[in-house]
């Protein structure tokens, strides 16, 4: 009888919007980190439901509070959770809910994108509760993936990370992506961008830096800076190049 010690698979779990298209949203980060890393046992719980295209965003229906109450019991019937990605989360009783349980939880390796609005053209979400949101569960996060909008936001609030959490600023197309800790820069990647948006970027990034961590990258920035690189440089024809990064990223 082979009497090795088995090696339990990562628990993943997600916790975002729902997008029906897969092309964003917490859809999308499952497609990518289960195609990166099958050994994983990835859970997710939509935190709102959204309607979008393929570039653009049509409406954002956020959870129920009966639904609020569902959730706080499904967390806490979870086995052990290695790591948690917290994606479009703007109701503050959801937020609240998801901290308590981080706070009594043996805690997992968070990563937070902090989404203010759905794509660049879209209105954001309502200033309160996204703050109200981010002020408890951005202090939670190990990693946080603010585009420079939603940081400048976050700081003229207050809302401070923890000091050890390594702060992902994306650029947006406009400048370097910038890789922050205890407040010094700590590394930079000038990403070679084309004359599209590519919608689901931020989703893209969350997904991919999930994948690396449970496969143990030691540097996950690197990393994924260069995979990104290859997808957003797809010769793919304009029209189709959203959906030609969508179906690469998940090879």
């Amino acid at each position: 009888m082979d009497r090795r010690p088995t090696v339990k698979p990562p628990v993943v779990l997600l916790l975002g919007a729902w997008d029906p298209s897969c092309h964003a949203g917490i859809a999308w980060v499952d497609q990518i980190v289960r195609a990166r890393q099958p050994h994983c046992q990835v859970i997710t719980l939509p935190t709102a439901l959204t309607l979008q295209l393929d570039t653009e965003f049509c409406g954002y229906y956020p959870a129920s509070e009966e639904y609020v109450r569902a959730a706080g019991g499904f967390l806490a019937l979870l086995p052990v959770v290695d790591y948690c990605y917290i994606g479009w989360l703007a109701d503050a009783g959801l937020a609240a809910t998801i901290a308590n349980w981080l706070a009594c939880y043996p805690t997992p390796i968070v990563v937070m994108d902090p989404v203010a609005r759905a794509t660049r053209q879209s209105q954001p979400l309502s200033g309160a509760d996204w703050l109200n949101a981010s002020r408890l569960l951005v202090p939670r996060a190990h990693w946080l993936l603010p585009n420079r909008e939603e940081w400048q936001a976050l700081s003229r609030a207050g809302v401070s990370p923890a000091p050890s959490c390594r702060v992902w600023v994306t650029g947006g197309g406009e400048a370097a992506d910038r890789l922050w800790c205890q407040g010094q820069e700590i590394a930079s990647h000038n990403r070679p961008r084309q004359a599209f948006d590519p919608h689901g970027s931020g989703c893209t990034l969350g997904g991919l830096l999930v994948a690396s961590l449970a496969a143990g990258d030691a540097d996950p920035f690197t990393q994924v800076s260069s995979e990104l690189d290859r997808l957003w440089t797809s010769s793919a024809p304009d029209q189709f190049r959203t959906r030609a990064v969508h179906r690469e990223a998940v090879q």
